[in-house]
């Protein structure tokens, strides 16, 4: 048998994990997942020699009778659509995907797992959420045909800590699980192109873009197109995104010269075909109602309102790479120029009517930053001079916090940029 186990800090949890599965499956085949060796996983899943993989939750302790439970689950992953069989305390309810399955074993056809998106299990580019592992590769699986089903097992013990939140409300299922499972195959565009173009700009994020481009993968509203600018990264960004090519409405730009985020927007504004522009950083990722929620809204408006923003969630990236989810951020429901420069907070997201970006000449590059900082502070300032924009009172946008952002590491300029700003007649023209 092969067994993964999924760990995180508490190496006697694995270690009592370990024990147990020996205990009846002398020959065992074990390999212990922490998130230091996250990528490691793949490797040793492709030079399995048997077609079946066990796994298991750290912390969980397999007794005796589980040995049967799983050579009677072994039986039934003989039908040729059935990828997986979790092991649960109960039957699962209408939907597989309500289970936290990465607490319960789960049993696993190879091949299964070696399909989707990712291929494997997916490393913290793609899902930084690790408790949700399986859940996501069941989603991808599923996605190309697989299907899995839930048993009632009596033959192990989940720890006390994770029986006590089964059944409770995670924040982390209610946001993600809905972008993981509303991934599907692309449908084509329509013959009018799309209403929507995504910009989305990025320097060395290969930490993070991948994620952003899942959750516009998994928008309801489908009619848009997503142009990504690469500002000359140097890092693996350009590799990373291989995978999302086959989608036609995905574009891939590059940037020969590090030019700043102005400059790439400008790009990629030159480069959209949609009527909307939606703005999208690479570490954030959005709800996926917002293109369908911002379409409604801007769709009825038969003015000339320029920008629609919104609510949003922020979450806070630890050193360990784990996001904390700090709450609702509510945004001015209404607002100026002076206003949105004291109170130094972004507005997310924002969803532009192209024609007015055009018609005042994209963003700006000649601040004392070359269009590197605050771009989208100088770009509603000057917007709010001549048009007016409109707050929707829901929250379709997620922010990430992390020290490596450009804007927190250069905190200390802002005071001198909102000054040149407040002096410039540039924005008044």
């Amino acid at each position: 048998m092969n067994v993964l186990i999924f760990s995180d800090e508490r190496k006697w949890e694995a270690d009592l994990t370990a024990s147990s599965v020996y205990s009846i499956f002398p020959a065992a085949n074990v390999y212990t997942a922490d998130e230091k060796c996250r990528e490691g996983i793949q490797a040793w899943i492709d030079n399995l020699p048997y077609p079946y993989l066990l796994t298991v939750r750290a912390g969980t302790k397999l007794l005796p009778a589980f040995r049967s439970e799983v050579e009677r689950a072994l039986q039934s992953l003989q039908l040729e659509t059935l990828g997986w069989i979790i092991f649960s305390v109960s039957e699962a309810g209408p939907s597989v995907f309500e289970v936290d399955h990465h607490s319960t074993p789960v049993l696993w056809k190879r091949g299964c797992i070696r399909e989707g998106l990712t291929k494997g299990f997916a490393n913290r580019a793609f899902l930084p959420f690790p408790k949700l592992l399986v859940t996501d590769k069941q989603a991808q699986a599923t996605d190309v045909g697989w299907s899995g089903t839930t048993v009632a097992a009596t033959g192990f013990m989940l720890p006390k800590r994770i029986m006590a939140r089964l059944g409770k409300p995670d924040v982390e299922r209610k946001f993600i699980v809905p972008i993981l499972t509303s991934a599907t195959s692309a449908p084509a565009l329509s013959l009018g192109g799309p209403d929507i173009s995504i910009l989305l700009c990025a320097y060395n994020e290969e930490n993070y873009i991948p994620w952003a481009v899942r959750s516009v993968l998994a928008q309801t509203y489908s009619a848009w197109e997503l142009i990504i600018v690469d500002d000359a990264s140097s890092d693996a960004t350009a590799a990373l995104l291989t995978v999302f090519m086959p989608d036609s409405r995905i574009h891939y730009i590059r940037n020969e010269t590090n030019q700043g985020k102005a400059h790439s927007l400008n790009r990629g504004l030159q480069e959209a075909h949609g009527r909307w522009i939606m703005e999208l950083d690479a570490d954030d990722w959005l709800v996926p109602e917002c293109l369908e929620l911002m379409m409604t809204v801007a769709g009825g408006d038969a003015g000339e309102t320029a920008l629609w923003y919104s609510d949003y969630y922020e979450w806070v990236e630890l050193r360990s790479g784990e996001l904390r989810f700090k709450g609702l951020r509510r945004s001015l429901s209404t607002i100026d120029g002076q206003r949105l420069l004291e109170h130094a907070v972004p507005l997310a997201p924002r969803f532009y009517r192209k024609e007015t970006l055009l018609r005042i000449g994209g963003w700006y590059t000649e601040d004392p930053s070359g269009g590197r900082l605050y771009e989208d502070f100088e770009m509603i300032v000057r917007l709010l001079n001549t048009f007016p924009i409109a707050y929707v009172p829901t929250a379709l946008y997620h922010r990430r916090l992390h020290p490596s952002s450009i804007t927190r590491r250069h905190t200390y300029s802002y005071g001198d940029w909102k000054k040149w700003l407040e002096n410039s007649r540039h924005r008044k023209g």
